[in-house]
């Protein structure tokens, strides 16, 4: 089966298909960093920018704990 959905394009705000089926290659790099609180505890915080038909950024964080 074919499905596309409507995503919200952010540059004219209006909605444009997009196929569920589509297969995209490219290419990522990451840079994390991580510090460790005590015996029990660390903080996690990650950068990542992912390269395919459109570039973007994404940032992560974690707040972790042994138990």
């Amino acid at each position: 089966s074919s499905i596309q959905a409507k995503v919200l394009k952010t540059s004219s705000g209006s909605l444009v298909p997009f196929d569920l089926q589509s297969v995209n290659i490219g290419a990522s790099a990451a840079l994390g960093l991580g510090l460790k609180l005590g015996d029990s505890f660390a903080i996690k915080a990650e950068g990542k920018y992912i390269y395919e038909e459109q570039a973007h950024i994404v940032f992560g964080g974690a707040l972790q704990y042994a138990y």
